[in-house]
């Protein structure tokens, strides 16, 4: 009789912790699907270079971009829409970058994905967007399978490739990057 009111009680322990187990998990999901905006800011934001990378001047542009392959300083900006990073990176100040005139090259899976993406993290309209499905442009012109990823062209050279995660550190080493070459040019 004692074995039995023993087993009850495990097996009623174990229904209880189930049962909170799942509740704990229901709350869990309720809460990651309400992030704001400033969940996304962390004191651990990077924009580093690329080493060895293989970025490169494009051969052809898309209509989108055409505008940008005579620049004398282009900035081009690779987003993936399946990148978390990517999406954390538009939710940051993109006019940080506004000194730069970037362009924006959004790799993804198909045109709807691509627009629900820029849909759900608006780019301002002032720069262009263009929706790279398949990321072929990206990865056969550019030379690029990183995302979130920059390429900073100077004279339509290749200046330097950098992966990021917020548009103000990335801002912070452009313009320290940058200094060297506008003193060289005596800017």
């Amino acid at each position: 009789m004692l074995i039995t009111v023993y087993a009850v009680s495990v097996t009623v322990a174990l229904v209880a912790l189930f049962a909170m187990m799942g509740e704990l998990n229901n709350r869990v999901e309720a809460l990651t699907s309400q992030r704001k905006v400033d969940d996304y800011e962390t004191p651990d934001d990077w924009a580093d270079q690329i080493q060895e990378h293989s970025a490169k001047t494009p051969t052809a542009w898309p209509s989108e971009l055409k505008s940008f392959k005579d620049r004398p300083t282009t900035l081009l900006i690779v987003l993936s829409s399946s990148c978390r990073t990517c999406d954390r990176f538009l939710h940051g100040e993109l006019d940080a970058l506004s000194d730069f005139g970037p362009a924006y090259i959004i790799s993804t899976s198909s045109k709807t994905r691509g627009q629900s993406f820029l849909k759900k993290n608006p780019i301002p309209g002032k720069w262009p967007t263009y929706i790279d499905v398949g990321g072929d442009w990206s990865r056969e012109q550019l030379g690029i399978e990183v995302s979130p990823s920059a390429i900073l062209y100077e004279d339509g050279e290749v200046v330097d490739a950098f992966t990021m995660s917020s548009p103000e550190q990335l801002a912070n080493v452009l313009h320290e990057r940058l200094a060297p070459i506008n003193t060289q040019k005596g800017m």
